[in-house]
Order: structure tokens, then C-alpha cells, then sequence
């Protein structure tokens, strides 16, 4: 599935009932970003520019090393400070992926809404220890988050369980959030779709469309 960055909104899928924004791009809209731009003011845009890339660093290899793992391919070694730092995060959390993850049932598969109109592409769809079918998202993080710190994720998930729905036609039973810190500490959270009501989802839709009228 293509995809479309537009100025000033965000990441588009092209799907084939047409351009849906991203669930990342729908969920943004919604939130509170002052803190953020508090950090970069305390700090310095150059100094948080080299914190958020490598942040993104770090995760865009964590996430490559897991598909490794599950898609049963050669890990790559690092080849830099940002890449030691993923597989060491990947190694101290290898255990427990393993313990929860039995089958992998599809990886980096392109979904969408046509209810609302959104698009993107999972991490994981798996059955989990417990013999259900469970989305999985893998995160990082630099310090350990507590619940009320990843209602964003909660939210991707629930989108991304009515989008595995209409697209693939499989029911999401569980849902989990895979979070590695830097120090090596995972954190496994579990939610169920019942968790996340379609009516919130319809809210964060409906605002971002008074946002951006698409």
C-alpha cells in the first residue's frame, strides 16, 4: 500500500476505496503536544533533533531485529551506537517475546477502515500463550511508562482491531503493547477491544476531520 506525506498533516495510505490518513496522523490531532514543545524550548531545537533521531534510531533497528526473530532471518550485527543500544534492548527482551508469542499469523500487513477512514500497517497479529489471536504492537521507550502514559496506544490498537476486522476478516481477541526500555526492562500491557468503545474512537476521528476536513 503506497503512501503520501501531506504538508502540514500528516501520512496518507493510498487504499482502494481511496487516501486515508494514518492512525499515527488521526491520533496526533488529538493530542497534547505543549509538553513537547516546552522540552524543545528547555533544551534547544538542536539538541532535541539529535535526541529524537536517535530515539528513532533506536527503535526503527529494535523493530527490525524483532521481525528478524519472528520471520526466523539473520540478525544484522550493529553497525552503530544506536544499533548496540537496539539489540542489547533486543536480547534482555527476547525471552519473554518468545514465552508469549506461539504462532505468528501475519507481520507488517497493510489495513483499513472504510467506517473510518484510516489506514496503516500492524506490527504483529498473533496467537499469544494463552491460544488467542492477539494484536501486537512493539514500542520503546527511554524510561518505564505507567498505563495512563499510553492511552495513545490503547487507541492505535483499537483502531487497528477494526481495521484487521474489515480488512482481513479475523477478530482480535487480545491486545498488547511490547515495550522495551533502555535499561532493558519490558513491560507487557494488555488491553481488550472492549477496552477502547467505538464511541471514542468516533470522537478522535470526528476531531481530526474538523481539523483537516478529510
Amino acid at each position: 500500500m503506497e503512501t503520501e506525506n501531506r504538508e502540514g498533516i500528516g501520512r496518507f495510505y493510498l487504499t482502494p476505496k481511496g487516501s486515508y490518513p494514518s492512525v499515527t496522523t488521526v491520533l496526533a490531532a488529538s493530542q497534547d503536544h505543549s509538553f513537547l514543545d516546552e522540552w524543545r524550548a528547555r533544551i534547544g531545537e538542536e539538541e532535541a533533533n539529535r535526541i529524537s533521531k536517535e530515539s528513532t534510531d533506536i527503535g526503527t533497528h529494535l523493530h527490525y531485529l524483532f521481525e528478524c526473530e519472528l520471520q526466523g532471518m539473520e540478525k544484522p550485527s550493529p553497525e552503530n551506537a544506536e544499533q548496540e543500544t537496539a539489540t542489547r534492548m533486543f536480547k534482555v527482551s527476547l525471552p519473554k517475546l518468545r514465552s508469549y508469542v506461539k504462532e505468528v499469523v501475519a507481520m507488517e500487513t497493510p489495513v483499513w477502515s472504510d467506517q473510518f477512514r484510516v489506514a496503516g500497517r500492524f506490527d504483529l497479529l498473533c496467537v499469544n500463550k494463552h491460544g488467542r489471536l492477539c494484536l501486537l504492537d512493539f514500542k520503546n521507550s527511554r524510561r518505564a511508562k505507567t498505563v495512563d502514559q499510553i492511552q495513545n496506544y490503547r487507541q492505535q490498537l483499537g483502531f487497528y482491531t477494526q481495521m484487521i476486522k474489515e480488512t482481513l476478516g479475523r477478530v482480535v481477541e487480545d491486545q498488547t503493547i511490547f515495550m522495551v526500555t533502555r535499561e532493558g526492562f519490558v513491560q507487557q500491557f494488555q488491553f481488550k477491544p472492549s477496552d477502547t468503545p467505538r464511541s471514542e474512537l468516533v470522537t478522535i476521528r470526528k476531531h481530526f476531520w474538523e481539523i483537516h476536513h478529510v
